[in-house]
Formats: C-alpha cells, structure tokens, sequence
C-alpha cells in the first residue's frame, strides 16, 4: 500500500495518470469499506465515485495537498450516513402514502403509471455499449465476470462501464432515486 505521501503532494499540479494511480490505489478498498455499511455492491460503488468526482471537481478550490487515506476514508462513511438519511426520509414518507389497488401489477409489484416508461426510457437513452451490460446484469442476472467473457472484455470494463451506466440512470431517474432503490432491494 502506498503511503499518504502520494497524497501530500501538491495534487493541483499532478497529471490525470497520478489521479487515475490515486483512484486505482484507493477505489476498492473504499468500494470494500462503503460496501460494509450499505451491502449493496452498486450503491457503494456510487458512493465511493462519487466520493472521487467530488475530489477531482473541487481541486482547484481546496487545499488537497493536506489530503490523507483517513480523509478518503470519512468522505467515504459520511456519503454512506448521508444515503442512510436520505432513504430513512423516504422511507417513513412512503410508509404515509397510501396505494391505490391499480398502482400494483401482479407481474411487477409496485408500478406508478409513468414510472415504468420513465424507467425503459432511461434505460433506452443508455449508449448502446452501457445498455448491453446493465441488460445483461439486471435483467439476465449474469454476473460481471460472465458479463465479461460472453462480451469478450475484461471485468474492470464491465465493472467501469456499469459504474457509469448506473450513474447515468441515477442522474436521470433522480426524482424516483430513493423509491427504486427501496423497491429493488426488497
């Protein structure tokens, strides 16, 4: 492991190689750490990018020679507390909203009447490449290393271009974020 001296140099000056090394060094033991507390392999993996995205954004506008792994690290569990916050709040919410009998469907569970067109459109408007990974994993439950090898690909692509696929879709189905992601996982 590298020492926080990687860390401790003046990162405004470095090149996208020494932040792709930062990223490479600490991006799994973080995704292992944020995993621990949410269980949900994409979530901490959300999580922990953008932890990353952050840090790269504000170089300008923060002093990131003082960064340490403990620093990467609490960035890492604050996310993780803020999404435990935020799914609380939805979650008590949805407890007080009453369901009508035509907001289920037998095959579906739950489906609000735009809510599975929203859905297949964002699922749709996925670069071609990204909708073939996450219909393979989502849909056909195939695990990223199958994903890798009927795709003739490496795992770390399927890995990154599933990262960016659920990122994509978290961007556009913002206003129903919480709601899938309780509905999903249960």
């Amino acid at each position: 492991m590298q020492s926080d001296f990687f860390l401790n140099q003046n990162f405004r000056k470095l090149p996208d190689e020494l932040f792709e090394q930062l990223f490479k060094t600490y991006f799994y033991k973080l995704y292992l750490f944020a995993l621990r507390f949410v269980k949900d392999p994409a979530l901490s993996e959300d999580l922990v990018q953008d932890v990353f995205e952050n840090l790269w954004q504000k170089r300008h506008e923060i002093d990131l020679s003082a960064i340490s792994s403990s620093y990467l690290y609490r960035c890492v569990q604050n996310k993780c507390i803020d999404q435990f916050k935020h799914a609380s709040i939805h979650l008590k919410y949805s407890k007080h909203v009453e369901l009508n009998d035509s907001d289920f469907d037998a095959g579906n569970g739950f489906i609000e009447p735009d809510l599975e067109q929203k859905i297949n459109e964002a699922v749709q408007s996925l670069p071609e490449n990204w909708k073939t990974v996450f219909e393979l994993s989502r849909e056909h439950g195939l695990t990223y290393s199958q994903i890798a090898e009927k795709l003739s690909i490496s795992v770390k692509t399927v890995e990154a271009t599933m990262s960016k696929a659920l990122k994509h879709l978290r961007d556009k189905l913002s206003p129903y974020y919480i709601l899938l992601l309780i509905l999903w996982n249960h």
